[in-house]
């Protein structure tokens, strides 16, 4: 089941200690588009579960660093909480320079961070202050001519898929969103067959994944 927490619509804290504790796991997505195509990918993969996740977006990276650090604090209060996943886009760092950049944001904000370890070609597991920590970055790196790879890259990509004739505008643009938006991701999602969907996104079955080991 999966639980919507909404940190800057409502009181952050007042979400947080009404419903952290009932949650065995939390993902954290860089921003509102991210956090909405995680449900969709949920439902449409069907992974199975056991027991609640909470889903919350950081409305941009500027606050993602400060947002993590309260949220794993919080965590030791609550102690249910299993696992936190963490949602980011490259932007225009390669993937595991992506990740170092968090991790070492995260030290300088006082976490212990240890056992830093790669589970999928985007994906790293580490324990940030005695916490399971999973992060995945968005981005495909095929695209070379993007100025910043983000989650819409793997839309873009399942687009392709479904709708080859796509391929001569990708040449000529500089990011996906000039082509694809989150409405129509999130209505591509729904309306595509499922191995085609767990293909483009592979980095968040990986993270779901994760949750269950």
């Amino acid at each position: 089941m999966l639980i919507q927490l909404k940190p800057y619509e409502e009181s952050f804290y007042n979400i947080l200690f009404r419903k952290l504790g009932k949650l065995d796991f939390l993902i954290l997505c860089e921003g509102k588009t991210e956090a909405e195509i995680f449900k969709a990918l949920f439902k449409e993969l069907r992974m199975s579960i056991p027991g609640e996740i909470g889903v919350t977006d950081a409305e941009g990276i500027d606050t993602l660093y400060e947002l993590s650090r309260v949220m794993l604090n919080l965590t030791k209060i609550f102690r249910k909480v299993k696992k936190l996943g963490v949602l980011v886009d490259a932007e225009n760092m390669g993937i595991e320079e992506r990740v170092k950049s968090l991790v070492n944001s995260l030290r300088s904000l006082g976490c212990k961070v240890t056992d830093l370890i790669k589970v999928c070609s985007h994906t790293f597991k580490l324990t940030v202050t005695n916490v399971t920590v999973i992060i995945t970055v968005s981005g495909v790196e095929s695209f070379k001519q993007f100025q910043k790879h983000t989650i819409e890259d793997h839309a873009l990509k399942l687009l392709l898929k479904v709708n080859p004739n796509v391929k001569g505008k990708v040449e000529s643009i500089k990011e996906a969103k000039e082509i694809i938006r989150r409405e129509k991701i999130l209505e591509l999602i729904e309306k595509t067959e499922g191995k085609y969907v767990e293909e483009a996104f592979n980095h968040i079955k990986c993270l779901i994944k994760q949750l269950n080991e």
